[in-house]
């Protein structure tokens, strides 16, 4: 019980995380950008964010999996 706590701590701290730097981006939006990308990753690179942003990912499907192995473990 106390890991499926742990990943749920993980998972909603970056989920807060992900917001915070969401929320970031939309307010320095690039004016100029390529389409393959688009606006939104443009301004990710632009801000030098890709690599925090990833890492919140990660650690969010993380969390998701602790607390999912956690819960469906048979004891």
């Amino acid at each position: 019980m106390k890991k499926a706590i742990i990943g749920g701590f993980l998972s909603l701290i970056c989920t807060i995380w992900l917001c915070t730097l969401y929320c970031t981006v939309m307010d320095h939006m690039v004016t100029e950008y390529f389409n393959p990308p688009g606006p939104f990753f443009s301004t990710v690179q632009a801000l030098n964010l890709t690599i925090p942003m990833l890492l919140l990912f990660i650690g969010f499907i993380i969390g998701i999996i602790i607390m999912g192995r956690e819960f469906f473990r048979k004891e």
